[in-house]
C-alpha cells in the first residue's frame, strides 16, 4: 500500500471520528513515519499509531478494541484502517493516550487543549500550558 493510500485511509477514519484528519496524519507520521509495517518498542507497539499489542507491558489493544466494540485477538494492528480506527477511538474517548508523541507533532497540527478529545487527559502529560 502507498503513502497516499495510508494517508486517505487515515483521513477517512478521522473525519468519520469527528477529528482533524491533518492532526492525526501528523500522529502516524510520528508514531511510524506512515509505515503500517512499523514495530518499535521491542515489538510491543505495532502499525501506524504503534499500538501496544496483546501481551505486552501495557495491553493497550484491549482498551482500545473494547471500546470500538472488536475482538483484540482478532485485529491485524499492521493494518492501516485497523490501526487509525483504534487510535481515533481511544481520542474519541476523550483520553488522547498519545501524550508523548502529540509534544513532538508540531503545534500548528494539535487540536487546541480545549478540544474535546483531550477531555480526560492531564494536561500535563500533552505539554500543554
Amino acid at each position: 500500500m502507498d503513502r497516499e493510500e495510508v494517508i486517505a485511509r487515515i483521513v477517512f477514519v478521522a473525519q468519520s471520528y469527528g477529528l482533524p484528519p491533518e492532526a492525526m496524519v501528523a500522529l502516524a507520521y510520528h508514531e511510524s513515519r506512515l509505515n503500517p509495517n512499523c514495530v518499535g518498542d521491542n515489538g510491543e507497539s505495532i502499525g501506524l499509531f504503534q499500538i501496544q499489542r496483546i501481551g505486552s507491558t501495557y495491553e493497550s489493544v484491549k482498551t482500545l478494541a473494547k471500546w470500538a466494540g472488536r475482538d483484540p485477538y482478532k485485529l491485524n494492528l499492521n493494518n492501516p484502517t485497523t490501526s487509525a480506527i483504534l487510535a481515533c477511538i481511544g481520542h474519541r474517548q476523550g483520553y488522547g493516550h498519545w501524550w508523548h508523541a502529540w509534544v513532538n507533532v508540531p503545534a500548528e497540527l494539535r487540536p487546541p487543549r480545549e478540544h474535546f478529545m483531550w477531555r480526560h487527559a492531564p494536561s500535563g502529560w500533552l505539554g500543554f500550558p
